[in-house]
């Protein structure tokens, strides 16, 4: 789970000894993801973000159980997430976006299902937008 505000990102980095992560941390100049992955951007390895309203968080996750684990992904503010994961047997990277138009489904809102296999890593992408109004109040 990461929580981001403008000024601190904070994440559970050992869940239970068998889950690892680590963050990094990009303002956003407009890209796109095609461009997050094949442009050498400086994204940075801290808990602190800078004064900015669009974020990519880069998470380089490590499941060492034996089994396929399965995780709920989530950002707070959570008015406007993407996330992106590779599929590995299409080669492609797949985007779940979850925002305030999600009118039908709310319990999504800055949630994103994610499932790593047993005794693997991965390196998967978060774009938050905190720009606009949200669920809580306009001081966020």
């Amino acid at each position: 789970m990461l929580f981001a505000s403008t000024a601190v990102a904070q994440a559970v980095n050992h869940l239970n000894g068998r889950f690892e992560a680590k963050f990094a941390i990009l303002q956003d100049r407009g890209y796109s993801i095609s461009q997050v992955l094949a442009q050498r951007l400086s994204f940075r390895l801290t808990d602190s973000l800078p004064a900015n309203k669009v974020y990519w968080i880069r998470a380089y996750l490590k499941n060492s159980t034996p089994a396929l684990q399965r995780y709920v992904i989530g950002a707070y503010p959570n008015k406007n997430t993407c996330l992106y994961t590779y599929n590995a047997k299409e080669g492609t990277w797949l985007g779940h976006c979850a925002n305030l138009k999600n009118g039908d489904r709310p319990w999504l809102l800055g949630k994103h299902s994610y499932q790593l296999a047993a005794q693997s890593n991965d390196t998967i992408y978060l774009k938050i937008d905190l720009s606009g109004a949200n669920m809580v109040n306009g001081n966020f």
